[in-house]
């Protein structure tokens, strides 16, 4: 076929055709709409592929029991929304990508894992390649003007994308796409993960951790990521990130011995502060598939370590270790009534403060936190140690136990959590993670 000017006239024949996908492209219905129409308007199936060969839109007319192998390898490919292995082999054999970004125009050619006539063209953003469109000749053969109109097809293609936050705030990078692309979808087989993990050359070191970090005043812009990028440029050697749902969200691979480390806590707490973000760290995790929970770890470390910032401060960097148990007494709340769990001696010592003006249960609760060590606890507390001792013996005996009980102490942190969750106590004398971590 000979080449046509991309901004050339189009003929009679195809004003209705290239019509309808102007009329999808203007309609704000998106990429799916789009490929909709002018799979119909064309009568043969249309896949638009991302740059790590993953599906963005299809549209495919045929039977689920038509087994021609175009058919089954694009129905496979359309369930798993990604190339099959097979054909990512044969796109890197033949050098479809490199034929289909040296052109102006569409390239027509025989596929012969599909055993049809193909057309591809590329999508571009400033030069870069966004997706790849590809028709299949399957339910006709091509007619005289189908190359003018889907090379109008893969510019509508390339604006639509442009349009979409994914692709804005990311700056189009394949890698911040797929990271997107886990934490949107449901949960995909390990196989898929691998193949994409080798497209991308990412190589995992063991473990993986999700951080997500959140302005407290409102949410990030696509040059938001790039200056919180650019801060932590230093630790994102190897780890993906990407900007969703108006967090900056970034996916390191460690061995899980060495974890994320002072050096990486530290930096993320200074781009925290200098930035207003509070900093969301999740557990450990060692299979992708699991990345939307971890996800939602970082997002409840968040709003936990918010809550609990004026008794234990880990100042904006919070990790879902220290506030699992906030989770769990969450949990718990939507069932049952959160007061039965509480030490019902609590309650007597909380009214003998109310009735004497006494600080016994600020007392107590300094005393827990700081492992039972009076020197530590009379020094966050500000008193001498034998105003500590002589409270505690007062406090032993509303209790009725010597506080010398690993399970009277388990009870008495978590009937504390409860009742701090529940609004009835705060403590007064607020705690840095670094204070209680002294010997």
């Amino acid at each position: 076929m000979a080449d046509i000017d991309v901004l050339g006239p189009i003929p009679a024949a195809v004003t209705d055709k290239v019509g309808r996908m102007l009329a999808a492209h203007f309609s704000n219905q998106g990429l799916g709409h789009l490929i909709d129409e002018a799979a119909d308007a064309l009568g043969n199936p249309i896949v638009v592929v991302d740059p790590s060969f993953h599906y963005l839109a299809w549209h495919i007319s045929t039977a689920p029991d038509d087994e021609r192998p175009a058919a089954r390898m694009l129905r496979e490919e359309i369930a798993n929304k990604t190339v099959v292995p097979d054909a990512i082999d044969y796109i890197k054999d033949a050098g479809l990508d490199e034929r289909v970004g040296h052109r102006h125009i569409p390239l027509h050619f025989y596929n012969d894992k599909l055993g049809c006539d193909c057309l591809i063209g590329a999508s571009t953003v400033h030069g870069i390649c966004v997706a790849h469109t590809m028709m299949v000749a399957l339910d006709k053969p091509f007619g005289e003007h189908d190359e003018l109109c889907f090379q109008r097809l893969t510019l509508f293609v390339s604006q639509e994308i442009q349009k979409q936050p994914i692709f804005t705030d990311n700056r189009g990078q394949a890698k911040s796409y797929f990271l997107v692309d886990l934490l949107m979808n449901r949960r995909p087989s390990a196989e898929i993960i691998a193949q994409r993990l080798d497209l991308l050359d990412f190589r995992p070191r063991g473990a993986y951790v999700l951080v997500a970090m959140q302005p407290r005043q409102q949410g990030l812009a696509g040059t938001g990521l790039a200056a919180i990028a650019d801060q932590l440029q230093a630790i994102l050697n190897g780890a993906i990130y990407a900007l969703y749902e108006g967090r900056f969200v970034a996916l390191f691979t460690r061995p899980r011995e060495e974890g994320l480390g002072d050096y990486a806590l530290g930096l993320l707490h200074r781009c925290a502060q200098t930035n207003d973000l509070a900093v969301g760290v999740s557990n450990y995790f060692e299979d992708l598939a699991d990345i939307q929970q971890h996800y939602a770890q970082a997002i409840a470390a968040i709003a936990n370590g918010e809550t609990a910032a004026a008794t234990v401060d880990d100042g904006s960097v919070y990790l879902f270790r220290n506030y699992a148990y906030m989770q769990m007494i969450d949990v718990c709340k939507r069932s049952s009534d959160l007061s039965n769990y509480i030490q019902p001696a609590l309650f007597d010592l909380l009214a003998y403060d109310q009735e004497h003006g006494s600080e016994l249960m600020d007392t107590l609760f300094a005393y827990l936190q700081n492992a039972c060590n009076t020197h530590r606890t009379a020094d966050s507390l500000h008193i001498h140690k034998n105003t500590l001792l002589y409270r505690l013996t007062r406090i032993r005996s509303i209790l009725g136990c010597t506080l010398a009980s690993g399970e009277d102490i388990f009870m008495l942190q978590l009937s504390f959590r409860v009742m701090m969750h529940l609004g009835m106590f705060y403590s007064r004398v607020p705690l840095d993670r670094d204070d209680l971590a002294q010997g």
